[in-house]
């Protein structure tokens, strides 16, 4: 699983929408080469650590559901990552609450490995992410996206 969060404050052109947004992607592998990619626009407003940390927590979530017991982790952010294997202190209190919840859901899996890879290796989580918070609305429940070829 590979999951990147985006968070940015936006100048106030449309009114309705919150000027911090954010968005979080996530991309499964299955051991067969499929792909299944997820993207969703967070609702509350987050410093990108915070949209990191939800990235991390709704795919763990979403790994759990579909019954997955083994998986590896993919992210860019090397502070979240080395915060939740215990190589980092948490200094910033707000971050106490996500990583909690990383840690007990990891504890739910036989196996999780944790790995960072590169911004360019993350791209499509990353993507995914941006797309969420640059197109996400309050009013919509879903935007479909289709790729034509």
């Amino acid at each position: 699983m590979y999951f990147d969060g985006a968070s940015s404050i936006q100048p106030a052109v449309r009114p309705r929408l919150p000027r911090m947004r954010a968005g979080i992607g996530l991309v499964f592998v299955t051991p067969e080469g499929g792909i299944l990619r997820h993207s969703f626009a967070l609702t509350e407003p987050c410093t990108n650590n915070e949209a990191e940390y939800e990235a991390l927590i709704t795919g763990l979530e979403t790994a759990a559901s579909m019954g997955i017991k083994r998986l590896r982790v993919y992210g860019d952010s090397q502070l979240i990552l080395n915060q939740v294997s215990s190589k980092y202190q948490i200094v910033k209190l707000e971050l106490i609450k996500y990583h909690e919840k990383a840690r007990e859901l990891i504890a739910q899996f036989s196996q999780v490995m944790l790995e960072k890879v590169s911004r360019a290796m993350n791209g499509k989580a990353d993507a995914l992410a941006i797309l969420a918070k640059e197109l996400g609305d309050p009013d919509e429940k879903e935007i479909q996206v289709v790729v034509r070829n």
